[in-house]
């Protein structure tokens, strides 16, 4: 691709991005513990085991620092970032060589053109680009293309909602024929600053990252080119891409049980629907979600590595884990009751036999052997009817996972 006529290469070769925050990466543990998701995210990717110990990496338009951050965090992994831009590049070369990152290697390579690479990968990282490719489709099948049967791609796209006054804003800088001029960016700058508390777009600013850097402000108001998506959007994105959608990084944004679990009537009400309505219902209904974060397979892996056998004894053999603790809290009423949470997690209460269950999972015993801990037996359908209601609730929060049978593990 040619700068004179690609407007994204010819921004980020200007405005690299994300804006470098220096060469120690020892330095940034909060920003390193971004990229633990690939660990942290195991049993949601592979609930039947990762295809290999150390799985290979692509992050397709690294940027200035994501290549290098995974590399550093995973060593013994190989790691290609690939990039259109050669001054995020340069960047990256510089964490390279500062941290002497040998399973590093770079390419300037955009990713419609991934398969000049000539390997496939375990993993394809692939967040906050393909909203600025110009046939996101096109791209991501290619990306697609260089998965392994078993590999997984994490992708991230902007959500619609939240950037309809971004896009009220670009039109404005627009009409005021603004470009990506140092000069541009404190015009944005400057309107930002001014509009009034109860601008529609105040909601935004509020948890806005980047808008302290210029580069952030053209990435945000003057791109040359993005596009947001809806639930459906992404969904048929990835059809058109001929890959398949395995699920949301985040489930409690896209279901009902957690958000809404103090409203069981509209709770129950949702989750009546088609789960692709579930989650765009709750899309709308949250208004918040930025960006969409959920990870892709080939269509020939096999369903059986991926898919929890909700209506099946396999359920039974599956080893639960979790991410949160059992609390004690104090209901409506005032009467003292079972809940989960941690930290900032929201807490969602739990009936009495959920808590006596949720007791025993440790992230090593299988279901059927939780149930038995807890002094439940008896025939295949009764223990299921007793049990799946919690792992679903663990599950669509987000606050716990599913092992498929044989592995086990403690997020």
């Amino acid at each position: 691709m040619n700068s004179d006529i690609d407007p994204v290469r010819a921004q980020y070769e200007r405005w690299p991005y994300p804006p470098p925050l220096g060469d120690d990466l020892e330095k940034l543990p909060q920003y390193l513990k971004l990229y633990e998701n690939l660990r942290n995210f195991t049993p949601r990717f592979w609930p039947a085991g990762k295809p290999r110990e150390h799985p290979s990496i692509l992050v397709a338009g690294c940027g200035t620092m994501a290549a290098a951050c995974y590399a550093f965090v995973y060593p013994q992994s190989r790691v290609v970032g690939i990039d259109i831009s050669a001054a995020s590049l340069a960047f990256e070369t510089n964490l390279k060589n500062r941290h002497r990152l040998q399973n590093l290697t770079l390419a300037q390579c955009a990713i419609e053109d991934g398969a000049s690479l000539g390997e496939r990968f375990d993993y394809i990282a692939c967040q906050g680009v393909l909203h600025h490719t110009a046939q996101p489709a096109m791209a991501l099948g290619v990306l697609g293309n260089l998965l392994t049967q078993d590999g997984i791609m994490r992708v991230a796209i902007y959500g619609k909602y939240p950037r309809e006054q971004v896009y009220a804003l670009q039109r404005l800088f627009r009409i005021m024929d603004l470009d990506q001029s140092p000069e541009s960016v404190s015009v944005v700058r400057e309107t930002l600053s001014i509009l009034p508390a109860s601008h529609p777009h105040q909601a935004y600013l509020r948890g806005a990252v980047d808008h302290t850097t210029s580069a952030g402000l053209v990435d945000t108001y003057l791109h040359g080119r993005d596009r947001a998506y809806t639930v459906p959007d992404c969904l048929a994105l990835v059809a058109a891409a001929g890959l398949v959608f395995q699920g949301w990084d985040m489930n409690f944004d896209y279901h009902p049980d957690g958000a809404l679990h103090a409203h069981p009537s509209l709770r129950d009400r949702i989750n009546a629907m088609p789960e692709e309505e579930i989650w765009h219902a709750m899309e709308i209904i949250c208004g918040s979600i930025r960006m969409h974060e959920f990870h892709v397979c080939r269509r020939d892996r096999d369903p059986a590595h991926y898919r929890i056998p909700w209506e099946s004894d396999q359920l039974l053999s599956c080893i639960p884990g979790h991410c949160v603790d059992l609390v004690q809290a104090v209901d409506r009423t005032g009467a003292r009751t079972w809940a989960i949470g941690r930290g900032t997690l929201p807490v969602i209460p739990l009936t009495p036999a959920q808590a006596m269950l949720f007791a025993q999972i440790n992230g090593t015993r299988n279901v059927r052997e939780c149930l038995a801990a807890a002094g439940i037996s008896g025939p295949n359908v009764m223990l299921l009817d007793a049990i799946r209601p919690l792992l679903r609730l663990l599950w669509c929060t987000g606050y716990g996972v599913l092992c498929l049978p044989g592995k086990s593990r403690e997020p």
